[in-house]
Parts: C-alpha cells; structure tokens; sequence
C-alpha cells in the first residue's frame, strides 16, 4: 500500500468516528455520569469492537452481512433493541440512579457498554458493510489487513477520549449543573436516532 491508500483509509474512519450517532452520544452519557475515567475505559472497548468490525471486513468476511439479509437484519434489530433499552434508561435518569446509588445499572460497566455499543451498532455495521469495504483491497496482504484494522480502532479510540476530556473538562461544570436535562436530552436525541433506524429497517 503506498501513503495515499492509508491517508484515504484514515479520513473515512475519521469522519465515520466522528460523525454524529449512537455511540458518540453513550461516551457523553458515560462521562458525564461517572467521570473521565469511564469515558476512557468506554473508548478503548469501543475501539476493540472497531477493531473487530475492520478486521473482519478485511478479510472479506464482512461481505456476508451483505449477502446474508436474515443475518445483517439480526443485527440490526438486536442494535436497535439495545439503543431502545439506553434510551430509555437516560429518559427515566434521575440524580439519585447515579452509579453510587445504584449498582445494578449496565452503565457500571464501561468496558461491556462500549463493546456491545460498538458490536451492535446499525451505524457502525452499515459504515464497514458499505463504506470501509470500498477501500480494502483484494492485493492487500494479510499483515496490511491486521494494520489497516488496528489504524481504524487507533482513530476510533483517540476520537472518543478527545470527546471524554473536552466534555468533563470544557463543559463539566455546566453540564454538572444541568445533569438530569443533559441526559434526558442525549436520551431524546437517542430515542428519535433509534425510530429512524427502526423506519429504515420496515
């Protein structure tokens, strides 16, 4: 591979890291919440899921969520099922579910939220499928494959701790002011992303 395939293969994981959707707005439910740290530990397991998703595309297996409707449709209702139950939980948030209060909620767990935030993600699964596909090259050898995927989950991760940072520190004390409105908000935001994926699927 010569600099312009990676230079291309990193501007579209970039723009697919940021581009607005489920996962952007869990980080900012999970910083917010319960401080930096979650929002780091919430990105590095989002990156392993990324990680899964270019590897797998890379060596082609990826084409069979497109060839296979019953399994790609699977996916997609299980995601939407799972952004349905985190939406609902931030509609309902009040200050005293915090994670001190409460320790049965998921959000506890960073680590499994970003892996199955990432895994089940119709946005994510939609962009491999579709988008990052059309950059892998048959030629490409099996190490560039393994390179290729590690760079998409390296964006990805840097993408999302830069978001845990600006948030707990540029707008921490504003948002810490409003918390219960924030969350309900990003559940808002979340809840209509999930009809519109839902509208998509029917």
């Amino acid at each position: 591979m010569i600099f312009s395939d990676w230079l291309s293969i990193s501007l579209v994981c970039l723009i697919g890291a940021m581009s607005p959707g489920p996962s952007l707005l869990i980080v900012s439910y999970q910083t917010t919440s319960f401080g930096l740290k979650n929002g780091i530990i919430f990105s590095f397991a989002h990156g392993i899921g990324i990680f899964l998703y270019a590897f797998v595309t890379a060596i082609s297996i990826g084409l069979l969520l497109i060839k296979s409707p019953i399994l790609y449709n699977g996916i997609q209702i299980i995601g939407i099922a799972f952004l349905i139950y985190l939406s609902f939980q931030m509609l309902t948030y009040k200050m005293e579910n915090s994670v001190l209060k409460n320790k049965t909620e998921i959000y506890k767990n960073p680590f499994l939220v970003g892996i199955t935030a990432s895994i089940v993600n119709p946005k994510i699964i939609l962009f491999f499928t579709s988008i990052f596909s059309q950059f892998v090259k048959p030629e490409m050898i099996f190490i560039e494959k393994i390179y290729i995927a590690f760079l998409a989950s390296l964006i990805d991760v840097t993408w999302y701790i830069l978001v845990s940072v600006f948030i707990q520190h540029s707008l921490s004390k504003f948002i810490k002011k409003n918390i219960s409105i924030f969350i309900k908000l990003i559940g808002l935001i979340l809840a209509l992303t999930t009809i519109i994926l839902i509208k998509n699927l029917l």
